[in-house]
Order: C-alpha cells, then sequence, then structure tokens
C-alpha cells in the first residue's frame, strides 16, 4: 500500500493537517492515515508520502498472524521531503477468528513514538 498527501500552498489549520496512526484509514479524523508502529494519532508535515507491506498468514483453521513494515517520509516543503528523517515502524498481530468476529492482539514500534504499543480487537471496526 502506497500514499501519498501533499498539500501544496495551502495553510491548513492543524485540525485538518495529515495524521497518522492505527490501522484503518479515517477511522477517528477523515484524514487519518493508518501506520505501523503507532496506536494513537499523531500529526505530520503537510507533505507525507509512505509505503506499507503486510504479510498475513492463516496457520489453522481460525488463526492468523499479520505483520507490517512502513517506512515514510514527511516534510513541510516537497522538495525537503528527502532531506528529512524517515520514519519506520512495525507491527505484529495474531487473530482469532470467532463466530462473533475477529478477536486479537496487536503490538508494534515506531521511532516516531519510540514506545511499544499494544492494542487488542474484539469483533468487527465500524
Amino acid at each position: 500500500m502506497i500514499f501519498i498527501e501533499l498539500n501544496g500552498k495551502y495553510i491548513l489549520r492543524s485540525s485538518f493537517g495529515n495524521t497518522i496512526g492505527g490501522n484503518w484509514f479515517g477511522h477517528y479524523v477523515e484524514q487519518q492515515m493508518p501506520f505501523a508502529g503507532i496506536g494513537n494519532m499523531e500529526y505530520v508535515d503537510h507533505h507525507f508520502v509512505a509505503a506499507q507491506l503486510q504479510a498475513q498468514q492463516r496457520i489453522s483453521d481460525n488463526n492468523y498472524v499479520l505483520f507490517r513494515v512502513v517506512g515514510a517520509q514527511q516534510a513541510s516543503k516537497v522538495k525537503e521531503l528527502l532531506d528529512s528523517r524517515t520514519l519506520i515502524g512495525v507491527q505484529a498481530s495474531y487473530y482469532y477468528n470467532t463466530m462473533f468476529g475477529p478477536v486479537g492482539a496487536s503490538i508494534g514500534y515506531s521511532n516516531r513514538t519510540k514506545k511499544p504499543y499494544l492494542f487488542l480487537n474484539i469483533g468487527y471496526e465500524f
């Protein structure tokens, strides 16, 4: 998955700025982008480019494991994208499929937050 947000020369209020974190696009706010290794929302610069690689495997009838790795660049100006520090995040997840939906846990780490996080999931995302 590759996602790019480039907001030109417009001045945006922070409430309309790019945010990263979590597992889904637009979970809490419309401009939120998923980022492995970050469990909460984090504001990023207005020019943001990221690529995520995901692998998932069914290991038995109802058991699944997932691995995600993501790399990103951010900058206040497009020409500074390659000069900024690369953001890296990793995540490992385990899910068990029940008749009520998936039950699972994810652990992740990112060099943006510099701390591990744990996310427990019960059922489907709405």
